[in-house]
Protein backbone atom coordinates (compact mmCIF):
# COMPACT_ATOMS: atom_id res chain seq x y z
CA UNK A 1 0.00 0.00 0.00
CA UNK A 2 2.74 2.67 0.83
CA UNK A 3 4.25 1.88 -2.68
CA UNK A 4 1.22 2.48 -4.45
CA UNK A 5 0.47 6.15 -2.23
CA UNK A 6 4.48 7.12 -2.99
CA UNK A 7 3.82 5.81 -6.36
CA UNK A 8 0.55 8.00 -6.76
CA UNK A 9 1.81 11.23 -5.22
CA UNK A 10 5.38 10.85 -7.27
CA UNK A 11 2.74 10.94 -10.34
CA UNK A 12 0.72 13.89 -9.20
CA UNK A 13 4.11 15.49 -8.36
CA UNK A 14 5.23 15.19 -12.24
CA UNK A 15 2.07 16.49 -13.39
CA UNK A 16 2.24 19.88 -11.45
CA UNK A 17 5.87 20.13 -12.78
CA UNK A 18 5.18 19.45 -16.22
CA UNK A 19 2.19 21.82 -15.89
CA UNK A 20 4.25 24.39 -14.25
CA UNK A 21 7.12 24.21 -17.07
CA UNK A 22 4.13 24.38 -19.81
CA UNK A 23 3.22 27.99 -18.26
CA UNK A 24 6.57 28.98 -18.16
CA UNK A 25 7.39 27.95 -21.52
CA UNK A 26 4.07 29.85 -22.98
CA UNK A 27 4.95 32.85 -20.92
CA UNK A 28 8.61 32.81 -22.72
CA UNK A 29 7.74 31.96 -26.56
CA UNK A 30 6.11 34.55 -28.31
CA UNK A 31 2.94 33.11 -30.84
CA UNK A 32 3.08 34.00 -34.34
CA UNK A 33 1.04 33.94 -37.29
CA UNK A 34 2.52 32.50 -40.51
CA UNK A 35 1.64 33.29 -44.28
CA UNK A 36 1.14 30.22 -45.72
CA UNK A 37 1.49 29.77 -49.55
CA UNK A 38 0.85 25.76 -49.64
CA UNK A 39 4.42 25.79 -51.40
CA UNK A 40 7.61 24.57 -50.39
CA UNK A 41 9.04 27.34 -49.34
CA UNK A 42 6.22 27.77 -46.61
CA UNK A 43 6.92 24.11 -45.42
CA UNK A 44 10.98 25.32 -45.33
CA UNK A 45 9.61 28.24 -43.00
CA UNK A 46 7.74 26.48 -40.67
CA UNK A 47 10.51 23.67 -40.39
CA UNK A 48 12.96 26.53 -39.21
CA UNK A 49 10.21 28.37 -36.96
CA UNK A 50 9.57 24.43 -35.30
CA UNK A 51 13.33 24.30 -34.64
CA UNK A 52 13.64 27.67 -32.93
CA UNK A 53 12.45 27.73 -29.02
CA UNK A 54 11.68 31.26 -29.40
CA UNK A 55 8.67 30.81 -31.39
CA UNK A 56 5.40 29.37 -31.43
CA UNK A 57 3.38 29.16 -34.42
CA UNK A 58 -0.47 30.22 -33.23
CA UNK A 59 -1.84 29.54 -36.98
CA UNK A 60 -1.04 29.85 -40.68
CA UNK A 61 -2.48 32.51 -42.78
CA UNK A 62 -3.65 31.87 -46.34
CA UNK A 63 -5.86 34.20 -49.09
CA UNK A 64 -7.96 31.67 -51.05
CA UNK A 65 -9.35 33.36 -54.24
CA UNK A 66 -13.14 32.78 -54.41
CA UNK A 67 -14.61 30.81 -57.47
CA UNK A 68 -11.21 29.29 -58.07
CA UNK A 69 -11.04 27.95 -54.24
CA UNK A 70 -7.63 28.09 -54.73
CA UNK A 71 -4.83 29.41 -52.35
CA UNK A 72 -4.00 32.62 -54.45
CA UNK A 73 -0.22 32.47 -54.70
CA UNK A 74 0.49 29.29 -55.56
CA UNK A 75 -2.60 27.93 -57.18
CA UNK A 76 -3.07 25.12 -54.51
CA UNK A 77 -6.35 23.85 -54.61
CA UNK A 78 -8.31 24.10 -50.96
CA UNK A 79 -9.15 20.61 -50.43
CA UNK A 80 -4.64 19.61 -50.60
CA UNK A 81 -4.62 23.24 -48.56
CA UNK A 82 -6.93 21.22 -45.97
CA UNK A 83 -4.72 18.15 -46.28
CA UNK A 84 -1.67 20.08 -45.61
CA UNK A 85 -2.77 21.82 -42.14
CA UNK A 86 -4.04 18.61 -41.25
CA UNK A 87 -0.38 16.61 -41.27
CA UNK A 88 0.81 19.59 -39.31
CA UNK A 89 -1.51 20.22 -37.17
CA UNK A 90 -1.75 24.18 -36.70
CA UNK A 91 -4.91 25.77 -36.98
CA UNK A 92 -5.78 27.75 -40.60
CA UNK A 93 -7.18 30.95 -41.11
CA UNK A 94 -8.38 31.79 -44.49
CA UNK A 95 -8.95 35.08 -46.05
CA UNK A 96 -11.30 35.23 -49.04
CA UNK A 97 -10.35 37.97 -51.93
CA UNK A 98 -12.16 38.05 -55.09
CA UNK A 99 -11.22 37.58 -58.42
CA UNK A 100 -11.56 40.43 -59.63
Amino acid sequence: MEFRRTFKAWLRAGRQLNSMLDRIWEATVELVLMSWSGGKDSAMALSEIHKSANYRIAAVLTTVTEGYDRISMQGVRRSLLRLQVEAIGIPLEEVFISKN
